[in-house]
C-alpha cells in the first residue's frame, strides 16, 4: 500500500472531518490512517485509487492538494529512507 498526505484547508471542524471521512470511506482499497484538521493520510492499495479519493473529497466541498513528501517513498514499512 502506498501513504499520501492530503491537504484539506478547509476541512477544520469535526463536522467537516466526518463529511470527508463519510466520502472516503465509500473508496474500497482505501484505509485513512490519520484525519486531522486540514489534512488526512491515508493508504492507497493502488496509484489510481488517488484520483478517485481527490474527486470524492472535492465532490463533498472541499478544495485538495497533495504532499509530494509522501509520495517519494519506495519503501513504506519504516526500513527505507526517502528519496531526495
Amino acid at each position: 500500500m502506498k501513504p499520501i498526505n492530503i491537504q484539506i484547508p478547509g476541512m477544520q471542524s469535526s463536522h467537516c472531518m466526518q463529511r470527508v471521512k463519510n466520502a472516503i470511506d465509500q473508496i474500497n482499497g482505501v484505509q485513512i490512517q490519520e484525519l486531522t484538521k486540514g489534512s488526512v493520510k491515508i493508504m492507497l492499495e493502488s496509484d489510481i485509487l488517488k484520483s478517485k479519493v481527490i474527486q470524492s473529497i472535492e465532490d463533498a466541498g472541499y478544495s485538495t492538494s497533495i504532499d509530494t513528501d509522501t509520495e517519494k517513498a519506495e519503501c513504506h514499512s519504516a526500513c527505507c529512507v526517502v528519496n531526495p
